[in-house]
């Protein structure tokens, strides 16, 4: 049995340590009122990125040849510099039509309130058809490294330091990171509790971008083929050695046992919470796949038995987005997916049997999940506490793959407005423009999404791209006082060193509320590693608990007021 080490809590000049001090007084009946007076506050703001000009390549128009051209989408919090401010990283992506458009890849320097500069000399001089981003330090030098999965050769972008400061070196076949197959999505994890981060890659299909498979008819329409009809691909696991090369491990883990399907998504937690890091991968049109860990890097498939592989139907479904949270407050991980138009969106909550072991349950339409989103075709999905109420809420954005003609056929349109739901007294409840702000009568072809407090203010913001290229930042609104929230970032002096797959409770009297660590998010997307909450007005007694990846465990109190904190790891 595990006792629980003293837990260290460190600051720095960018952290604002927990004091005792009293809140300020509460503002007096007359101010109260006129406040809720004014005109409606929306909850984001929306702050397009003045370099980037909306629509590098511009697909509201645009007739779409090949699958490959309706996918990518990704994108990436990296705090290159370590200045405690979170920078943008975009992987870019192509078309066949116009090639020559194509952005390449692009880091946008967090210059701090709402100001984002392209970053010219980054070293980011990749151009492919850029799709899923994982961020973390892959050669354990204590700065944050960029995958991206590709169709065609995967990209690895190192941090190094340089004379001019720290910029990035492409070198994924040095690193056995360049496979050639379509790389759609990647989830980073320390999968041995050996100290550094592993990689999977969900691979897609076979795709010849010069040989194109021939087009299919959809109501009486003639679109691009696929997936069905296409061939599936293996996904591949990866073990780092821990000196920024990695070794193929997919077959000897178990990894490669499966039957190929198309990968859209995959993220690592600790499903059953035996200190071992859990993989779920998100399929296109087939069974979805849970790798549970088994020690030894071995995994065995068991999505079906869990409750995982479909909706409560028995029906696969387009498996895209994916986001875990606690919904239901009982510690216990519960996962979100997005899916295609004519479908619902999936919330599976998570279940302890009688004999311990995991089940998933289909909750989608009794919780309030699937309101909204028959119509729609689901992609990035984000969990978070977006109006710090103290409970999670869910944002999903959407965009049709087909042209407005044929959307049209289905009951839908082409561009798409993003869904929010606010949660209320345990159930969801999707918010209008006229109740959370005019952000939501925003359409577009969204794909690509990510949270994190953008600009350390203690609430949470979100990045989504859109297909072509453009990003949009949204500044959330809902400002809290210090005192009213915490942020906690976790260390280790490993290649791991925000401990990816962590589990983190603030304990707030009888009151639990549980985040993981989980940098793969929404779609395609690795958003910051820093889980936030929300606080409990007149709570003293409230602690932090951390379970790390291994599964060791740490306590420590928490003053009553308290901003952004650093949760160092004891010495095991």
């Amino acid at each position: 049995m595990r006792t629980a080490p003293h837990l260290a809590i460190t600051t720095s000049l960018l952290l604002a340590a927990c004091s005792d001090q009293a809140p300020p007084p509460a503002k007096p009946p007359a101010e109260q009122a006129e406040v809720s007076s004014a005109p409606l506050q929306p909850l984001f703001s929306r702050i397009p990125l003045a370099a980037l000009p909306a629509g590098d390549i511009a697909l509201h128009n645009f007739a779409p040849q090949a699958i490959a051209e309706v996918k990518g989408g990704g994108v990436g919090l990296i705090d290159f510099d370590r200045d405690g401010q979170p920078d943008l990283y975009l992987p870019g992506s192509r078309t066949l039509s116009n090639p020559e458009l194509a952005p390449g890849a692009r880091l946008f320097r967090n210059l701090g309130n709402n100001k984002y500069q392209l970053q010219k000399d980054s070293g980011l001089n990749w151009s492919g058809w850029g799709m899923g981003v994982a961020i973390g330090d892959l050669d354990g030098d204590g700065f944050e490294d960029i995958f991206t999965a590709a169709l065609g050769s995967n990209a690895a972008h190192f941090n190094v330091e340089s004379p001019t400061g720290r910029r990035f070196t492409e070198r994924a076949k040095a690193a056995g990171l360049d496979d050639a197959r379509w790389g759609m999505a990647a989830a980073l994890g320390d999968l041995d509790n050996d100290g550094d981060l592993d990689l999977y890659v969900a691979n897609y299909l076979d795709l010849d971008l010069n040989n194109l498979p021939p087009d299919t008819t959809y109501l009486d329409e003639r679109i691009f083929a696929g997936p069905l009809g296409l061939t599936p691909t293996p996904d591949q696991l990866l073990r780092n050695m821990g000196d920024g090369t990695f070794e193929d491990k997919t077959f000897r883990s178990g990894i490669g046992a499966v039957t190929p399907s198309f990968g859209l998504g995959a993220t690592v937690f600790d499903l059953n919470e035996d200190g071992q890091l859990d993989i779920f991968v998100g399929n296109d049109s087939m069974a979805n796949f849970l790798f549970e860990n088994v020690g030894g890097f071995a995994f065995e498939e068991h999505a079906a038995r869990l409750g995982l592989a479909a909706n409560g139907d028995g029906r696969d479904q387009a498996t895209m987005g994916i986001a875990i949270s606690d919904v239901n407050g009982d510690g216990l991980p519960d996962l979100f997916t997005t899916n295609f138009a004519s479908d619902t969106n999936t919330l599976l909550t998570g279940h302890r049997r009688r004999s311990g072991a995991m089940s998933f349950q289909d909750r989608s339409a009794t919780l309030g999940v699937a309101s909204g989103s028959r119509a729609a075709v689901g992609w990035a999905a984000l969990f978070g506490d977006f109006d710090l109420d103290g409970d999670s809420d869910l944002v999903v954005f959407n965009g049709h793959v087909y042209p407005e003609r044929l959307a049209s056929k289905m009951g839908s349109t082409s561009l798409q407005k993003p869904l929010y739901y606010s949660q209320e007294q345990g159930r969801f409840h999707r918010e209008t423009a006229s109740e959370t702000g005019d952000w939501l009568d925003l359409a577009g072809l969204f794909r690509g999404g990510v949270r994190g407090d953008l600009d350390g203010d203690g609430d949470l913001d979100l990045v989504v791209t859109e297909l072509g290229g453009s990003a949009t930042v949204f500044e959330n609104n809902a400002d809290k006082t210090e005192d009213e929230w915490v942020s906690v970032q976790l260390e280790q002096d490993v290649g791991d060193r925000h401990a990816f797959g962590a589990r983190v409770v603030l304990v707030e009297g009888d009151s639990r509320h549980s985040q993981w660590v989980q940098p793969t998010m929404g779609f395609q997307g690795s958003g910051t590693s820093a889980v936030l909450f929300a606080l409990t007005k007149g709570i003293s007694n409230r602690q932090i608990e951390v379970t790390w990846p291994d599964g060791a465990v740490q306590l420590q109190a928490l003053g009553t007021r308290c901003g952004m904190i650093s949760v160092q790891r004891s010495p095991k």
